[in-house]
């Protein structure tokens, strides 16, 4: 990143995405995020703070990427990440769910995975379409997964849609 930038003045959110990355490994680990969000006025605790990852790690690797934190960026601010005891059970929720079917526990939810999951989500009555529709749907990159911010986005969507929230 830094030889694309040289000689002329990198761009802000790449300064604090770098100033962050301590070990400068290109992405922002949990301990790394948790000084930069302390930096920026939220003091979080450890469920609040994993949670908060999550919003920004889209892929579900365990680390922010620029591009992940870019992305987030543009449309949040660290205030957006402080949540609401109603919201953070919410999204406790979200995250057991989304792990009761990331079954390789690799970040994401395959076709294979959703299946179970789909099928959880209509008994709830949660869904309305069939099982492919509501997977395209929910898979917002079409990258042929499902991530937790993925789950997240469509499950609130929904909710809203369903007078749940």
């Amino acid at each position: 990143m830094a030889n694309f930038y040289e000689g002329t003045l990198k761009p802000l959110s790449l300064r604090i995405f770098e100033k962050y990355d301590l070990d400068n490994s290109g992405y922002i680990t949990i301990s790394e995020f948790a000084h930069m969000i302390e930096d920026h006025g939220l003091h979080l605790n450890a469920g609040e703070l994993e949670i908060a990852m999550l919003t920004l790690d889209y892929d579900g690797n365990g680390r922010i990427s620029y591009e992940e934190f870019l992305s987030w960026k543009k449309k949040s601010s660290f205030q957006d990440l402080r949540l609401d005891d109603v919201a953070i059970q919410r999204r406790k929720t979200f995250l057991d769910l989304f792990r009761k079917y990331d079954l390789d526990s690799n970040g994401s939810i395959s076709a294979d995975e959703f299946v179970g999951l789909y099928e959880d989500l209509k008994e709830a009555e949660v869904v309305s379409h069939d099982r492919t529709s509501t997977y395209e749907d929910m898979d917002s990159n079409s990258d042929g997964v499902i991530e937790y911010s993925e789950l997240v986005f469509w499950l609130e969507k929904e909710f809203v849609k369903l007078g749940y929230m």
